[in-house]
């Protein structure tokens, strides 16, 4: 009977280490999973700011890391509580494809978010539009920005293009294009930062579009950027604060982020 008892004990003890190692392996192996995923969203083909929370947050932790004070907020409505004149806010995606036409609910979240920018540049802010899907247009202050596909098939791959020097540090660093890139649609009020040809060929293709542009709005400024992948992650893990963060920002120290518009 001893020895029964004695042989159920040694066969439980030998399934304890056995089962914890089969979890131990589980999770290592879920874990070498997610640092695979992140090593992929910062290769060289680029990342989506807004589809990659792990790039959004590598951003503005550069930015902390070169003495901005960021603040990440998960209340829209607080940037009425901001230092226009101190801040810069940043506003990544935000919208369906389909918002600019859609009814209702949409509608009026369209009239409020640029209820919220309209006040914020008319205290003397300075705000960074990223990838705002369609048309945003603004009669009290008569500004506009949209972003376009046009008619012409996409570029062929991903390509980087300089910026102007005529506007920008003559050290900021080249931006980069996902094959797929939208373009913006701008007036004379807007200066161009940077833009490139249609093609990716600039001996095969004359049509120049612009991709990154700023512009005065009443005592703030308004940058557009037309696509999210403008900085590669991996450019700000080499390089942890770029010239063309810190001109982003205009000089302001702080910076605030709404970060509710991608899912943070």
């Amino acid at each position: 009977m001893f020895e029964s008892r004695f042989g159920k004990s040694r066969t439980l003890n030998w399934r304890g280490p056995l089962l914890a190692a089969a979890i131990f392996a589980a999770v290592f192996g879920i874990l070498l999973l997610m640092a695979h995923q992140n090593e992929s969203n910062t290769s060289d083909m680029g990342s989506s700011l807004r589809e990659d929370p792990y790039g959004t947050r590598l951003l503005f932790d550069s930015y902390e890391r070169s003495g901005y004070q960021v603040k990440r907020s998960q209340d829209e409505d607080s940037l009425a509580d901001q230092d226009a004149a101190k801040t810069t806010a940043f506003f990544i995606g935000g919208f369906s494809p389909d918002f600019s036409i859609a009814e209702g609910k949409n509608n009026r979240m369209e009239d409020k978010f640029r209820g919220r920018l309209e006040d914020f540049l008319s205290r003397g802010g300075r705000a960074v539009l990223v990838a705002h899907v369609g048309k945003l247009h603004s009669q009290s202050q008569d500004w506009e920005v949209a972003t376009s596909w046009g008619d012409t098939p996409p570029q062929r791959g991903p390509k980087w293009i300089s910026p102007d020097l005529r506007a920008m540090p003559a050290d900021t660093e080249t931006m980069y294009l996902n094959g797929e890139a939208p373009w913006l649609q701008t007036d004379g009020n807007w200066t161009t930062l940077f833009s490139g040809p249609e093609g990716g060929d600039a001996k095969a293709d004359r049509t120049t579009h612009v991709y990154m542009a700023v512009r005065k709005v009443g005592k703030g400024e308004l940058v557009a950027v037309s696509q999210e992948w403008f900085l590669l992650n991996e450019a700000i893990k080499d390089h942890p604060n770029p010239v063309l963060l810190d001109f982003l920002t205009g000089g302001r120290p702080g910076i605030w982020v709404d970060e509710t518009l991608h899912g943070l």
